[in-house]
Order: C-alpha cells, then sequence, then structure tokens
C-alpha cells in the first residue's frame, strides 16, 4: 500500500532568496544540504520518496537533490503548462526535472485563466501534498515571514519533529 512508502515534501524559498535563477553559490549549498539529508535517510528507510511540486527555487532544488542522493521523487503540480509564463530556459529545466519524476501528478484539468484562479489552485496543490506526507524539507532563509508561517503550519500538522530546517545562507 502506499502508505508504507515514506513521502517527504520539499518547500520554500524561490529564486530571488537563494542567489537568483541561475546556478550560484547560495543555491548550491541548498542543494547539497538537501542531498546530504536526503542520502542519509535513504539509508535508513528504502522507501523515501520525495515529493515536490517544481517550483522555481527550493522545490526545484529538492528534485536535483533527489537524483544526486539517487531518490525517487515525484512532481505534484497544481495545474497542466504551469511553466508557460517562464523564460526558455527555465522551462527546459522544469521539462527535465518532470521527465526524471517517477511520476507526476496533475490535479487540475485545466490551467487557470488568471492570476486568481492560479493562487488557489497552488493553494489546493499545498494542502493536498501536506495531507499525503511523513515530514518535511523545508529551505528557509531565516527571514521570510510567509515561509516562516508555513513552518508553523507544517509543525502543526506533521508535528514538530517531521519538519526540517534547511538554512538558506546570506539573503534575504
Amino acid at each position: 500500500s502506499s502508505c508504507s512508502i515514506h513521502k517527504v515534501l520539499v518547500i520554500g524559498q524561490r529564486p530571488p532568496q537563494l542567489g537568483g535563477y541561475s546556478n550560484n553559490p547560495v543555491a548550491d549549498q541548498v542543494r547539497a544540504q538537501l542531498s546530504e539529508w536526503m542520502t542519509a535517510h535513504a539509508q535508513q528507510r528504502d522507501d523515501l520518496l520525495i515529493v515536490t511540486g517544481l517550483g522555481l527555487g527550493a522545490e526545484q532544488l529538492g528534485a536535483q537533490a533527489a537524483r544526486d542522493a539517487g531518490t525517487d521523487y515525484i512532481a505534484v503540480l497544481a495545474f497542466p503548462n504551469q511553466d508557460n509564463v517562464w523564460s526558455p530556459a527555465l522551462r527546459a529545466r522544469f521539462g527535465d526535472a518532470l521527465r526524471m519524476a517517477r511520476e507526476s501528478i496533475v490535479l487540475s484539468t485545466e490551467a487557470p485563466s488568471d492570476k486568481h484562479t492560479a493562487g488557489s489552485l497552488l493553494a489546493a496543490r499545498d494542502e493536498f501534498v501536506v495531507s499525503n506526507v511523513q515530514e518535511a524539507l523545508v529551505v528557509w532563509n531565516g527571514f521570510d515571514v510567509a515561509i516562516e508561517s508555513t513552518i508553523a503550519m507544517l509543525k502543526r500538522r506533521l508535528g514538530d519533529d517531521s519538519v526540517h530546517i534547511i538554512t538558506a545562507a546570506g539573503t534575504n
């Protein structure tokens, strides 16, 4: 049953708080920390599965870190073509990450027609993943209050010991 799979959500900062949209030392350091955590936990349990929305920033670093660690990941997307507003380079990176996922789940069949609808579909996606994971890795710079409130919500839902902070050093 899927209950035996130990699912870990990766969520957190976006590229502006992670040194920018291209490869850089802050993002590399976060990716290395994520990969180290995954590698250690995969040694303890062979049913580890990373869950990511493949959003820009922490979520895509989570997918890269899972590949580095040799751990499977699944992509849970709010709606189809969520990358269509991104630059070609970012779309290519997203496409690669999506193809390498063990599985991808798209929760809404239709792409949103406006930002408000996109926001509510993304919120529904977040609710879905939080209800379906056992642990969370949260990339946080220590300042961002939105991420801080996400951490508080995850601790209430999953328990303090199941929420792990990955520090994004250097930028607020």
